[in-house]
């Protein structure tokens, strides 16, 4: 989808790049190919992302294919939260609370500062130390609880009052079905 979204509802679109990335299969990001050379970096900056209410955040879990020949770290992340979606500016940090660092596949905890907020975007900075080769970042998750959900549980935002029907099922367990009143 590209860039341009400013609200999280697309799944293949995203708030804004610097140029020097290329969506290859859909949810697939590499830097951008010129000729036989890769870009050494590029940036992507996530849509504003609702959890619909204040949560606390907890990782940040990513799926990339990374080739030994792009260096340490080729890619890294930093986290902006706002109780408002559209704050005066996104104030991108790391692990630590600080403009100079950041996330990465093995430092994955989100800082603690950004609890109690209900708006978060990311920051995806990819990076080569060898023009031919790039890294692939595939998907980011984050994980996440709030006063109402624990961890391993779910969470429906603003379900009006009814009764609803819930079927559980998994292969290999026994299935579930019940009704809820809200």
């Amino acid at each position: 989808g590209g860039s341009g979204q400013v609200t999280y509802t697309n799944q293949t679109s995203y708030f804004a790049d610097n140029g020097n990335l290329k969506v290859s299969v859909p949810g697939d990001v590499k830097l951008k190919k010129t000729g036989n050379t890769y870009s050494t970096s590029g940036w992507l900056e996530s849509s504003t992302i609702d959890f619909g209410g204040s949560v606390n955040f907890n990782n940040i879990i990513t799926i990339s294919t990374v080739p030994s020949q792009t260096g340490v770290n080729p890619i890294t992340f930093q986290i902006a939260s706002s109780n408002s979606s559209s704050p005066a500016s996104w104030d991108y940090i790391g692990p630590n609370g600080s403009t100079s660092t950041y996330y990465t596949a093995t430092s994955s905890i989100i800082y603690s500062g950004h609890n109690g907020k209900r708006y978060l975007r990311y920051k995806a900075f990819l990076n080569t130390a060898n023009d031919s080769y790039s890294p692939t970042l595939s998907e980011i998750s984050l994980t996440y609880t709030n006063s109402c959900t624990p961890p391993g549980q779910s969470y429906f935002n603003n379900l009006p009052s009814n009764s609803y029907a819930i079927d559980v099922s998994r292969a290999g367990y026994t299935t579930k079905s019940t009704t809820a009143e809200v």
